[in-house]
């Protein structure tokens, strides 16, 4: 499973499987030099590894979703486009080991649907935030060094016809309102038209543009630069502190989804090594 890990010095490509492979014990390595040397990260000070991925109807690839994780071990796990509906049980989406939140698109359209995990051991509590923005789910945890982080996933759709044309505003009203707290959100913001490499908007639409300028205003950090469906970014991997996310992957999705999963780990303490 071929991968992109975002470095300064350029992209490299790596596989999911060498990730799992050195990840031994005590600690979590990643390629991270175009000398194939290895960065070592503790896990006392790399506090969570994250994944991401739209999966465009999860239920007929959950047993793909569970050999992935029993693969990369990730202690949180968003999903966008679920497809989930009032239809499908919990238990038919649950994974062993994780605390399940989910909010189904229950509108009688096709589609949206979001899902977050974290695992037990982290004492994961619900976050709802006082908004109408429709498709999105949070949580709340506490980390070993007493910082309480706000983990969010959304799913921002471009159909105006299912939830009206006011979503956009919505999102950004929510993305104001969380501003406040340490923040991890991640889903598929539906802005293709935005280069995140410069956050230039010159092509976007007017939502694009005030959605940047949202980031901006609020100090968040968009964290993927690479292609997650084509050529375009829609899955993004926001957050409250530039440094907050150590190396990304981007990794091909699962099963007939169109979209890439991402892979990165959360850095809150020093790094050694």
């Amino acid at each position: 499973m071929k991968s992109i890990v975002r470095e300064k010095g350029g992209d490299k490509h790596v596989s999911v499987e060498s990730v799992r492979d050195l990840d031994g014990g005590r600690v979590i390595a990643f390629t991270n030099n175009n000398d194939n040397n290895i960065s070592l990260c503790y896990r006392n000070d790399c506090l969570l590894k994250c994944l991401y991925t739209n999966a465009r109807s999860v239920i007929n690839k959950m047993d793909e979703v569970v050999a992935n994780v029993a693969k990369l071990e990730p202690g949180i796990i968003r999903i966008t486009e679920s497809w989930a509906n009032d239809k499908i049980l919990d238990a038919e989406l649950s994974l062993n080991g994780y605390l399940m939140f989910r909010n189904d698109r229950n509108t009688g359209n096709k589609g949206g649907g979001v899902l977050l995990y974290a695992k037990h051991n982290l004492d994961p509590v619900q976050f709802v935030p006082q908004t109408k923005f429709p498709e999105h789910v949070w949580c709340k945890v506490k980390l070993e060094d007493g910082i309480e982080l706000l983990i969010g996933v959304c799913y921002n759709s471009n159909n105006g016809k299912i939830f009206g044309n006011d979503t956009h505003l919505l999102l950004r009203q929510l993305l104001c309102d969380v501003s406040q707290h340490h923040v991890l959100i991640m889903g598929d913001f539906n802005f293709p038209d935005i280069d995140w490499e410069t956050a230039a908007t010159d092509r976007a639409s007017i939502d694009a543009k005030l959605f940047v300028e949202c980031l901006m205003d609020n100090f968040y950090t968009p964290q993927v630069t690479q292609p997650t469906r084509g050529t375009a970014v829609l899955d993004l991997v926001i957050t409250s502190e530039p440094h907050m996310v150590d190396e990304l992957l981007v990794v091909e999705g699962l099963g007939s989804s169109d979209h890439s999963m991402l892979l990165w780990t959360c850095q809150f303490g020093k790094k050694r090594g």
